[in-house]
């Protein structure tokens, strides 16, 4: 069992941003377990390398889009984005399974995403809907 998982409650109210939080939240479950099991570099390698990606365009995504509604607190939402985007950098520079290093800074990452969907992006949710944004466009993702 992983110590991360989706759970309702880190729902935003919008299909295609809790689709990303959900991708998310299962390439960081799937390190984790990676690393639990002691698992080689070829298992680690490409899902870190997939999370690095889905990170930078999920985050891009969600900046462009308060950008687009004129959500007022989004110089300090990108500011997060900018620490989570340093943390899965240095994951990425210490990522060798074995690394004491590598499973803290993941652990920490864990709880970071679970914390910030929770508690950050419910306050950017309760904007959106306040602001009249009933749905959000599939955007699709490479």
């Amino acid at each position: 069992m992983t110590a991360i998982a989706w759970e309702e409650r880190m729902s935003v109210g919008y299909p295609v941003i809790d689709a990303q939080h959900r991708k998310l939240v299962e390439l960081i479950a799937q390190l984790e377990e990676i690393i639990r099991k002691g698992g080689g570099g070829n298992r680690f390698e490409p899902v870190l390398t997939e999370l690095e990606r889905y990170t930078a365009i999920h985050l891009h995504f969600e900046e462009e889009l308060l950008k687009q509604k004129g959500y007022p607190d989004l110089d300090s939402h990108r500011v997060l984005h900018d620490f989570m985007r340093s943390q899965v950098a240095k994951i990425r520079k210490q990522a060798t399974v074995g690394s004491p290093d590598a499973a803290e800074l993941l652990g920490f990452l864990m709880l970071w995403l679970k914390g910030h969907i929770e508690a950050e992006d419910q306050l950017y949710a309760e904007f959106l809907k306040a602001a009249g944004v009933k749905e959000i466009p599939v955007v699709p993702v490479p």
